[in-house]
């Protein structure tokens, strides 16, 4: 796409783009009748001065934000332009892709929240911690060996001379979004049951064995247990198979002997 400058002379659209886009990074396009409009995004702090100065009116404010955020054509008197109402309609456009308003802003937030799900962001703030002085889009664009390169680095600096503690999820946690496999829908009856039974299934197969190191850590524990002869040992098996079981009727077996504490004799009263 070609366009005209204030001289008739032809310019390339992708190469204005490409130019403006080395200084600002958001730049936008608007055309209003045969005018086409190249403009970047307003700084919060621009829009503020302007939006709490009380010294101009609404209509100079618009021309200002056009003055400020116009980047083609160069120099375009918004003061006295002929297109009547241009300033209004092309300030509105810069405000609202500036993501000013409420509602712009929490939905830039949640997208770039969002984003923190991904290991490679994750990373790079990891980076950035450990090394300030590089910038965020420098680092974004770094290959995989260069990346992991600066974030072991950065790993050892934080945890030995920042005594940061950083722990490594694991892959199929939450702690790291694939955003293909993502997916929203309602959990449906069979899916709660399912999820349910996995989890009781993990639950149980994570009980620890007994194994040779810890029964011999529990024999030096309890040193009053017989553990050689010990049933329970050899599970239900054990003490079916016990020689101390019996398998008597309770009324045919003999009665354990009661021991009968007596109170102690009372002092012996001596004769004075």
């Amino acid at each position: 796409m070609k366009l005209k400058n204030a001289n008739n002379f032809q310019l390339d659209i992708s190469k204005l783009i490409e130019k403006f886009k080395e200084k600002y990074k958001n730049i936008y396009l608007y055309q209003f009748e045969d005018t086409v409009f190249i403009y970047r995004s307003i700084g919060r702090k621009e829009y503020s001065d302007l939006a709490l100065n009380e010294s101009i009116t609404d209509e100079d404010k618009e021309e200002e934000i056009c003055k400020l955020c116009v980047l083609f054509p160069k120099d375009y008197d918004f003061e006295n332009c002929e297109e009547a109402g241009l300033p209004t309609i092309l300030a509105n456009e810069i405000v609202e892709n500036s993501y000013l308003s409420k509602e712009n802003r929490d939905k830039v937030m949640a997208y770039f929240r969002h984003e923190m799900y991904n290991l490679d962001n994750q990373i790079n703030c990891v980076i950035l911690s450990a090394f300030p002085y590089l910038k965020l889009e420098e680092v974004e664009n770094w290959d995989v060996v260069t990346a992991n390169k600066y974030f072991t680095r950065a790993e050892w600096i934080l945890t030995n001379i920042g005594g940061v503690p950083l722990r490594e999820k694991e892959a199929e946690s939450d702690y790291v979004y694939q955003q293909e496999n993502s997916r929203t829908e309602e959990l449906t009856d069979d899916d709660v049951i399912q999820s349910t039974a996995a989890k009781n299934t993990k639950a149980h197969n994570g009980k620890q064995k007994l194994t040779p190191a810890k029964l011999a850590e529990l024999k030096a524990k309890y040193p009053g247990i017989d553990w050689e002869n010990d049933a329970g040992l050899v599970g239900i098996d054990g003490f079916r198979n016990a020689q101390a079981f019996d398998d008597r009727p309770v009324a045919l077996r003999p009665r354990r002997q009661t021991l009968h504490f007596a109170p102690p004799p009372p002092p012996a009263h001596e004769d004075y």
